[in-house]
């Protein structure tokens, strides 16, 4: 008797200690509405560890370097339940699509909002007297050998940083012909460039010392500082009184720019994160569109952006061999190849085969022509021989 008491207990126990890691919370998100623009909408969210706080099984968000999770009744809670109901959303996705063991596994997932410090694999955090990161989403690797013996070991992170206006110069105007033009990126670098060495100069002028470390963030890291560029490097609208305009984006508060960097977390066992690639950037921002349902990047911002263009799926472009250099890393061409696999084969199937496709990537250049589309072309010849012609007609339509 005394015996069932014991396991009754025990189950009771459980089942309530079950209840705890499974609370459930109502809260105000920006969402899509059907026109497609950004409206707040109260949400559900759940598998929450805390009734407090935005502390899930699977999701954590903190604020900037912190490690407490940002509270309910925080000023910062719209931008955290954004976070968390979309991350959630994307990660639903993923696990109901594929098979991605790291998903299940029952260890939060740490996503910063207001993080505006730069990264470095040997110290985590890089301080803001070295500069400030802005405008941007980043997903960070988890420690490696690279790492300081002082510093704690951190796994998987994604990052978003606030927003701030940045002024488009009139250099950048004239020199550029085109959004996606080389003057104007390689402009753009330059500017951050000058930039990021005025703030050590300053460093330096002050009686710092700039070490090994210091000088392997400025060289990693100098768009992170300016971060539309490398998160969208040719959407700056050029046009009528550029030299008036001003760029931003709040990267937190976009749904498809959090799909897009769960992607890379998702996907980042298969396909590298290390690296920022056109390849790359293209089966995230593929996959942000389907979980979004969506055809486009950044449509419809509102006041979370100015002075971006969507990346969208819309418009014909033909392949030119620049488009493999990491600096066009984000120009659309990559994103409306793969989503004219969606219009070709529907999307279920293009789901499925991106990601069939992508997983005999590892080894390889990672470029669109050598590397993506013969392994498109390799799986499709494996399961569905029937449709090879069809996609010979669209890789030839792309310029393939």
């Amino acid at each position: 008797m005394k015996q069932k008491s014991l396991k009754l207990s025990l189950a009771i126990c459980i089942f309530f200690s079950w209840q705890a890691l499974a609370i459930d919370h109502k809260c105000t998100a920006m969402l899509r509405d059907g026109k497609g623009r950004l409206v707040s909408q109260q949400v559900a969210i759940s598998d929450l560890k805390s009734n407090e706080s935005f502390d899930g099984k699977y999701i954590k968000v903190v604020q900037g370097a912190g490690e407490e999770a940002v509270a309910f009744d925080s000023p910062l809670s719209l931008r955290a339940c954004t976070v968390y109901f979309h991350m959630s959303k994307a990660r639903n996705f993923f696990l109901e699509k594929f098979q991605i063991n790291k998903l299940k596994r029952p260890r939060a997932l740490v996503a910063r909002i207001e993080m505006d410090q730069g990264y470095n694999d040997s110290t985590h955090f890089i301080s803001t007297n070295l500069g400030h990161f802005y405008n941007n989403a980043l997903t960070i690797p988890p420690s490696g050998l690279q790492k300081l013996p002082e510093i704690k070991a951190w796994s998987y992170e994604i990052w978003f940083a606030p927003k701030k206006k940045i002024k488009v110069k009139s250099s950048l105007h004239k020199a550029a012909q085109v959004a996606s033009s080389g003057p104007v990126i390689s402009g753009m670098i330059t500017g951050v460039v000058e930039s990021q060495l005025t703030v050590i100069a300053q460093q330096l002028a002050q009686g710092a010392k700039i070490g090994l470390l210091e000088a392997e963030y400025y060289t990693k890291s100098l768009l992170f500082s300016v971060g539309v560029m490398a998160l969208v490097p040719q959407v700056v609208k050029w046009g009528s009184a550029l030299i008036k305009k001003s760029i931003y984006l709040d990267t937190a508060m976009i749904p498809e720019v959090i799909y897009h960097e769960f992607s890379h977390y998702a996907l980042s066992e298969i396909v590298s994160i290390d690296s920022s690639r056109p390849v790359v950037e293209a089966i995230a921002n593929f996959y942000a569109a389907m979980i979004g349902d969506t055809d486009a990047i950044l449509k419809k911002t509102g006041e979370f952006s100015k002075g971006l263009l969507p990346i969208s799926a819309k418009g014909d472009k033909m392949y030119d061999y620049y488009m493999e250099d990491q600096i066009y890393a984000q120009l659309d061409f990559g994103f409306k190849f793969l989503y004219g696999l969606k219009r070709e084969f529907g999307k279920e199937f293009a789901e499925q085969l991106v990601f069939k496709s992508i997983q005999n990537l590892g080894e390889t250049d990672m470029e669109l022509k050598s590397d993506l589309v013969p392994a498109l072309f390799a799986s499709l010849k494996e399961q569905h021989p029937s449709y090879i012609y069809r996609f010979h007609q669209l890789a030839q339509s792309f310029g393939f």
